[in-house]
C-alpha cells in the first residue's frame, strides 16, 4: 500500500509539471504579453506579465498615479495603447468611457441606454472589449455594440431583447465580449416559445461580424436563459475552441460554430473556466456545489469526459480563480484559497479580504478585497504570505484589478485609481 501511494504522488507531480509546461506555449515567445484588451487580460487567464515590479510597498502604498470620480457600475478596465476603456453609469444613463491612460482626461463617452438598477449595485456589469480600431461593449440590458475606439462614433449595434426575445437575466447581462477571428461571440439568451403568460427561454450563444454585426451563426440550447460567465478561446489539444460555461454544460466551439464536444459541468457557474493545456477544464459554481476539474479527451473519434476530481474547496462568486504554476488561485465565497490543481487538495486558505478578487503576475498575488483593500501576497502554495497592503479604495469593491506595464488599474463604485507598481 506504501509504494502504491507513492506511485500515485508521483503521478500527481508529473501531471502538475506536465501541465504547467503544456500552458506556456499559448505565451511563450509573444513580445506583446503584457496587455490587457478584455475581461482577465490578453488570455482571459488573470495572469499579468508586467515585469521590474516593485518586491515590496512603502509603508504609504505604492505611488498614486491618477485617481478620478466613475459613476456606479462593476465594468472592468480594459486597455489599448495609451487608451483605457470602462463602463459606469451617470445621469440615469449607462457609459462607455474612454480616457487617457496616462492622466485620466476623459476622451469621450458613448451612451448604452437607461441606466441598469438592481439591489446589489446599479449600472453596467461586463467589460469592453478592444481590438486594433474597435471597443465592443454589452450593456446590462442587452445590447451588443461596436464603437470607433478612437472617435467613439457607433459603428453597429444589436439589441438581444429585439433580435432573440431575448429577458435581461436577474443580475443583469454581465458576459464580456469574445472577439475572436473576425467574430464577436457572446451569449445572448432567447424566447423558444410563449404559450399565454408562460414563456419558455433558452441559452443562445451567437457570433457576430465583427465589422457588420451581422449574424453569422447560433447555438440553441433549451430551455435555459442567459448566464453571467464569459467564453474563452484556447487551443484544445491542437485545435482552436471557444469554450462556454452555460447553466450546466460545458461546451466547445469550432470556428465555424460547430458543437466540437460538450460535458456536463456544474449549475450556478459566474466564475469564467479556467484551461489546463491540454485537456482539462477547471469550473466552479457559485452554489454550495464546489468545484471540480474536467479531462475531455477529443483528439480521437468519439468524445471522453472524465472528472479528475471534485469537492467543495472552491466556490467562486461573481470573480474567477485562475492557474499559475500547477495550482489554483481564487475566493472560495469569503475565503482566499489555493488549490493544487492535480489533486485538488487545498495547500492553504486565507480569511479577511471578504469576496475579493485576485490577479498574479510571475511571482505575486495582487489581492483587492470587497471593501478596497489593497494587498502584495507571495504566489507561493507553500504557504499565504502577505507583503504589503493598503487601503486603495472605500467601499464595495467587486471589480478585479487591472496591470499593464507595471501600472495597477482598480475601480469600485465611485472612484478609479491608478497606481505605479515599477522599480524605480
Amino acid at each position: 500500500m506504501k509504494r502504491a501511494n507513492t506511485t500515485g504522488r508521483q503521478l500527481l507531480l508529473l501531471w502538475a509539471i506536465l501541465a504547467s509546461l503544456c500552458a506556456q506555449p499559448l505565451l511563450a515567445g509573444d513580445e506583446d504579453s503584457d496587455t490587457w484588451p478584455q475581461y482577465r487580460g490578453k488570455y482571459r487567464d488573470g495572469i499579468s506579465h508586467s515585469k521590474d515590479l516593485l518586491p515590496s510597498w512603502p509603508a504609504e502604498g505604492p505611488r498614486e498615479i491618477w485617481r478620478v470620480a466613475v459613476g456606479p457600475g462593476f465594468s472592468g478596465i480594459s486597455l489599448s495603447g495609451d487608451r483605457l476603456y470602462t463602463m459606469f453609469a451617470a445621469d440615469s444613463t449607462d457609459f462607455l468611457v474612454c480616457y487617457n491612460a496616462a492622466d485620466a482626461r476623459e476622451l469621450w463617452r458613448y451612451p448604452l441606454g437607461e441606466m441598469f438598477l438592481e439591489e446589489f449595485g446599479n449600472g453596467p456589469r461586463s467589460t469592453p472589449t478592444v481590438d486594433e480600431t474597435t471597443v465592443y461593449a454589452l450593456s446590462a440590458r442587452g445590447v451588443l455594440c461596436a464603437v470607433d475606439k478612437a472617435s467613439g462614433r457607433a459603428l453597429w449595434k444589436v439589441s438581444f431583447g429585439e433580435k432573440f426575445d431575448s429577458e435581461t437575466p436577474q443580475r443583469g447581462f454581465a458576459m464580456s465580449p469574445l472577439i475572436d477571428n473576425g467574430l464577436v461571440i457572446i451569449e445572448t439568451g432567447g424566447l423558444v416559445q410563449a404559450e399565454g403568460e408562460e414563456k419558455i427561454f433558452n441559452t443562445n450563444i451567437a457570433a457576430f461580424d465583427k465589422k457588420s454585426g451581422e449574424l453569422r451563426w447560433q447555438y440553441n440550447i433549451n430551455p435555459g436563459r442567459a448566464g453571467y460567465c464569459s467564453p474563452v478561446a484556447v487551443d484544445w489539444q491542437g485545435n482552436h475552441r471557444i469554450v462556454f460555461l452555460t447553466s450546466r454544460k460545458a461546451i466547445a466551439f469550432s470556428d465555424d460554430g460547430a458543437v466540437a464536444w460538450q460535458a456536463e459541468a456544474l449549475p450556478g457557474i459566474v466564475g469564467m473556466p479556467v484551461f489546463i493545456a491540454p485537456d482539462k477544464l477547471f469550473v466552479s459554481s457559485s452554489l454550495d456545489l464546489g468545484c471540480k476539474l474536467l479531462q475531455i479527451d477529443a483528439s480521437g473519434d468519439s468524445v471522453q469526459v472524465a472528472d479528475v476530481w471534485a469537492n467543495r474547496e472552491m466556490k467562486n462568486h461573481f470573480n474567477s480563480t485562475l492557474y499559475h504554476n500547477g495550482h489554483l488561485y481564487g475566493f472560495s465565497n469569503a475565503t482566499l484559497k489555493c488549490l493544487d490543481a492535480a489533486s485538488g487538495d487545498m495547500r492553504w486558505a486565507k480569511r479577511g479580504y471578504g469576496k475579493g478578487s485576485v490577479i498574479a503576475t510571475e511571482q505575486q498575488l495582487i489581492i483587492l478585497s470587497d471593501r478596497g483593500l489593497l494587498a502584495l501576497a507571495e504566489a507561493s502554495p507553500e504557504k499565504f504570505t502577505e507583503i504589503s497592503r493598503i487601503q486603495a479604495l472605500n467601499g464595495k469593491s467587486w471589480t478585479a484589478p487591472t496591470l499593464v506595464g507595471g501600472r495597477l488599474y482598480l475601480r469600485n463604485q465611485s472612484e478609479m485609481v491608478c497606481y505605479d507598481l515599477r522599480k524605480p
